[in-house]
């Protein structure tokens, strides 16, 4: 009941943050669109923490629209305890942000790390093993239970080389496209908001709940 309640809170926080850098036309339809998905059930039901992430994520894009860059590549810091989009966060705020903001994902990076010693190696040992089976975890997910593309190669052509090289392909060209767009005279809260989609549909897995991060583009 407890992580329910956290989510939802989160979300409600996220919404309105996102609503700071930009409000909707329909608020009231942007409400029931996000919490009458399936994205918003399944982090329910499974105790997921994407909503804590989106809040994250919402809160470095307020904080990098008003020019607190620093204050931004620190929220950015904490997708550490989700290590599969903070390369992708990592990086964008790095070329954006400069070596200030890089400096400030680093720092709160390694000072979540640092708050996990009283809990000995053991914790670090369960967290880098599921990291480096991320390949192999992903062969073993369902298609139809992800929202990435590799599920949609997956669903089409099965686990194989056909597949690993469509999935290339396409992250070759998303990437290419991305930076194309960001490149581009962007508000930083346009920026994230377009880093957010890739970083969720080009992961190796990334089930329904995941797709509540999607509630930032």
């Amino acid at each position: 009941a407890l992580v329910c309640v956290i989510q939802v809170a989160a979300t409600v926080f996220a919404l309105f943050l996102l609503f700071r850098i930009r409000k909707p036309v329909e608020l009231r339809l942007a409400f029931v669109g996000v919490f009458g998905s399936a994205a918003m059930c399944h982090v329910i039901v499974s105790g997921q923490n994407s909503a804590v992430l989106a809040l994250v994520i919402a809160a470095a894009g307020v904080c990098w629209a008003s020019g607190r860059v620093a204050l931004a590549g620190a929220c950015i810091g904490l997708l550490a305890c989700k290590p599969n989009w903070l390369p992708v966060f990592g990086a964008f705020v790095l070329w954006r942000g400069g070596l200030r903001a890089g400096a400030a994902t680093v720092l709160t990076a390694a000072a979540l790390a640092l708050s996990t010693y009283p809990m000995g190696a053991g914790v670090w040992q369960d967290f880098l093993g599921m990291t480096l089976r991320a390949g192999e975890i992903s062969t073993g997910y369902s298609a139809y239970k992800e929202i990435t593309l590799l599920a949609l190669f997956k669903s089409v052509f099965g686990w194989g080389f056909l597949t690993k090289s469509a999935w290339m392909l396409c992250l070759g060209v998303l990437t290419a496209l991305v930076i194309r767009a960001i490149r581009d005279a962007r508000s930083p809260g346009r920026s994230l908001a377009l880093i957010t989609l890739p970083a969720v549909v080009a992961n190796p897995y990334a089930s329904f709940s995941g797709g509540l991060l999607l509630i930032v583009p």
